[in-house]
């Protein structure tokens, strides 16, 4: 589970003030994903824009699964 999440009302506002701070335009172009991608196939599909030897799409994606020794009966 996540335990880095912020209550939501809080979150919109912070996402709000950073998205002024800066114009799409003028940001950096990269992507970051961070998740299971084992849950469907169009996920799984997302590793393959990730960085190899042979390319860099400017994605950083990391797999996060939640482990079975974390799951509390």
């Amino acid at each position: 589970a996540e335990v880095n999440i912020k209550p939501w009302e809080r979150l919109v506002k912070e996402l709000r003030a950073g998205n002024g701070r800066r114009k799409w335009k003028d940001r950096e172009r990269s992507a970051y994903w961070r998740g299971n991608p084992y849950v469907s196939g169009t996920r799984e599909d997302l590793l393959k824009c990730n960085l190899s030897e042979s390319h860099d799409w400017n994605a950083r994606l990391y797999i996060q699964v939640q482990s079975p020794y974390s799951i509390h009966p």
